[in-house]
């Protein structure tokens, strides 16, 4: 998606919002948004908290934080939403926590090698 803006808009924030509508209507009040831990961008090594900064560096991430801030906006009105923030649990991981020395490529395998690391702990 990163090199289709359009098709990262309309599929992690218009399409949200369409879902998020048609939740409200249904006279649904709850919601569960399953973002992403890359909304929290590189960050270094630092360990990542639901509170932590926000700063994402790619696009597919910044669709997702507006999507959360249309959700927290209580857009559609009356309903009450549940961010999930996951980390990847597939895909780009270009280090594994058990190969040591080797870095992630991207900020969402990053977050995948750091959650792996805090569970061995």
């Amino acid at each position: 998606m990163q090199g289709r803006p359009r098709l990262a808009v309309e599929t992690n924030l218009t399409a949200t919002q369409q879902v998020a509508e048609a939740t409200a209507a249904a006279g649904i009040a709850r919601f569960v948004f399953a973002s992403t831990c890359s909304v929290y961008g590189a960050g270094g090594n630092a360990i990542l908290h639901e509170d932590s900064p926000l700063a994402p560096t790619e696009l597919y991430a910044e669709t997702r934080v507006n999507a959360e801030r249309a959700l927290a906006g209580s857009d559609p009105p009356g309903l009450r939403p549940t961010v999930l923030r996951f980390g990847t649990v597939y895909g780009v991981l270009a280090a594994h926590p058990l190969r040591p020395g080797r870095e992630p490529r991207s900020p969402r395998a990053r977050c995948a090698t750091t959650r792996v690391s805090i569970l061995r702990r």
